[in-house]
């Protein structure tokens, strides 16, 4: 299974904003270990509206509040979803729901006391703000075009002061103590953290 380091992608992308003038991010990847790494939604228009007319009483619910939590949900997506087409052959329903609003509640299960356990209130508050901020959107879907992930908007250059405050960001202990956290975990910690997920939504999805 290839994992995805994000604190790497985001360095090697910065670079590349520094280096270029802004141009578009190469989408190579690199096999390395994952920050639990961290996905804007990617379901497609006709996707949501299953979720919204499987469960109208129910949709609020399935939509993540924090900015933050939302880009690590939909980063850790793009790998599951990587991770399991690689395995299996899907079935077009199999496919929506892994892709769908459905999955939050599984990430958000194994993910929110993650990143709560090593961040604290202040922290996750200040990247709630920048992911909320359009630097913060621009550098999600930076990030998310690193990965490969496919029905994103046309993407739109950041302006130098988008960048700048990308750049800060980047310093920021919300980025430096994940960083730590990665440079800490070993692969077989990676892997097992992956995997608890993807286990997970094996079965929400009925995927064997």
């Amino acid at each position: 299974m290839k994992l995805l380091n994000i604190t790497a992608l985001s360095l090697a992308m910065l670079l590349t904003l520094t280096a270029c003038g802004g141009d578009k991010p190469s989408e190579t990847t690199q096999e390395v270990k994952i920050e639990t790494a961290t996905e804007t939604k990617t379901e497609t228009a006709s996707e949501t509206k299953t979720d919204t007319e499987a469960m109208p009483a129910e949709i609020d619910k399935l939509i993540i509040q924090s900015p933050y939590m939302d880009f690590q949900v939909n980063a850790n997506r793009a790998l599951v979803v990587t991770d399991i087409k690689s395995e299996f052959q899907l079935t077009p329903e199999q496919n929506a729901c892994l892709l769908s609003l459905g999955g939050n509640p599984t990430y958000l299960a194994t993910l929110e006391p993650y990143f709560k356990g090593i961040l604290s209130d202040d922290e996750i508050k200040e990247a709630d703000e920048f992911f909320a901020s359009d630097a913060g959107r621009k550098f999600s879907e930076m990030m998310l075009n690193q990965m490969g992930v496919e029905n994103l908007p046309p993407f739109v250059e950041p302006t130098d002061s988008e960048k700048a405050e990308i750049t800060k960001a980047l310093l920021k202990p919300f980025f430096v103590k994940m960083k730590a956290k990665t440079d800490a975990m070993s692969e077989q910690e990676a892997l097992d953290f992956m995997m608890s997920i993807v286990d997970k939504e094996k079965a929400h999805c009925q995927i064997s």
